[in-house]
């Protein structure tokens, strides 16, 4: 660069200032060669133009050639920085990698050993499973056995109830009959009238006074005390006397009922759909005999046989029925009765249908 500036100044100064020297002498010279010396000055003008030209570009390609270098050194310091970043980055990364690989070989042995103790576990679990299965079984077996030895001496001990039942009922049905046979062997018979069961004088002093629906319920409370009063009706744990039991309940109820002389009693039975008792006062009121009534009920009511039948069906528990019914009389004659009737709620006669027979006359 230094050589440059010196060459252009010598140039300078050999081509503009040698023409000067020249003219400035007072050296006479022809046109032509003043000619030649303006246009040699000239051409010195233009060659220092382009060589300060030259001079700029020239300078210019190299400021810019350094500029370009300078980048490119820049850049390469840049990117031996970053590289040095990366690389310190990519180290710490490695570490952390490293580390993790640390902690992940500890987790995978604490691992191991979790697997192989619950391995372990699972195989204590399934053996004392197996040896609770086993026992259970056994235990099972053995209640198995025990239910049905308990169902047999269990059916054992129900016969053993049936037969003891049935003695009671006999030894009670016995004992009933005794008791008859005594009373009749002790009471004298009249010749002229037929035998006739004493009544308490009491219940027929209690009896007086009342009107019919109140004797009608005074029965039914004794219809139902008579198997309260029973020491060898139906048990309550459940089993069920034989029929017999509820044969000895009616003979006491009918027994009781027959010694009432002060009303006609009926007993229908629901079940049955028919009279199972009338008391021998049906004599008096239509000289029919009881057994003669009972049989032929339907035969002797001339008017009103439907409506008793839609009165049966309609009854309830508490609630009281009345009908009139026209009966034929044995003397061929009609009697207008009214009839009361009600259902005894509870008892060995449970559903059945007790009723008062009087005439509508003194109704």
């Amino acid at each position: 660069m230094q050589r440059y500036k010196q060459a252009l100044g010598l140039t300078i100064c050999f081509f503009y200032f040698s023409p000067l020297f020249i003219v400035s002498r007072t050296i006479p010279l022809s046109s032509q060669i003043l000619t030649l010396m303006v246009t040699w000055s000239l051409l010195g003008l233009g060659a220092i133009a382009c060589l300060w030209k030259y001079y700029e570009n020239r300078v210019k390609k190299n400021w810019e050639s350094s500029q370009q270098s300078n980048q490119i050194l820049k850049d390469k310091f840049d990117n031996i920085e970053q590289m040095q970043v990366t690389k310190e980055h990519v180290a710490m990364l490695m570490r952390e990698l490293h580390q993790k690989d640390e902690n992940e070989k500890v987790l995978q042995r604490r691992l191991d050993q979790l697997n192989h103790h619950h391995l372990q576990e699972i195989r204590e679990f399934t053996d004392l499973n197996k040896d609770l299965q086993e026992q259970l079984t056994k235990r099972e077996s053995s209640l198995s056995e025990s239910r049905l030895t308990l169902k047999e001496q269990r059916r054992v001990i129900e016969k053993k109830q049936e037969e003891i039942n049935i003695l009671k009922i006999q030894v009670n049905d016995f004992k009933y009959e005794i008791e008859s046979i005594l009373k009749l062997k002790n009471q004298p018979a009249p010749a002229a009238e037929p035998i006739k069961i004493q009544t308490d004088s009491k219940s027929e002093a209690s009896t007086q006074g009342l009107s019919l629906k109140d004797k009608l319920q005074r029965y039914i409370d004794l219809s139902m005390n008579i198997t309260q009063s029973n020491p060898f009706a139906a048990p309550q744990n459940g089993y069920r006397l034989p029929i017999g039991a509820l044969v000895i309940d009616q003979r006491r109820l009918f027994d009781r009922l027959q010694a009432e002389e002060t009303d006609v009693i009926l007993v229908y039975s629901q079940e049955d759909e028919k009279l199972v008792f009338v008391n021998k006062q049906i004599q008096e009121l239509l000289g029919w005999r009881a057994e003669k009534f009972l049989k032929d009920f339907s035969f002797l009511v001339e008017k009103g046989l439907s409506n008793w039948q839609e009165t049966l069906k309609g009854l309830q528990d508490g609630y009281l029925g009345e009908v009139r019914l026209l009966m034929k009389t044995r003397s061929g004659e009609n009697l207008l009765t009214h009839c009361y009737l009600k259902v005894i709620p509870k008892g060995a006669f449970e559903g059945h249908v007790l009723g008062i027979l009087t005439s509508a006359a003194n109704r």
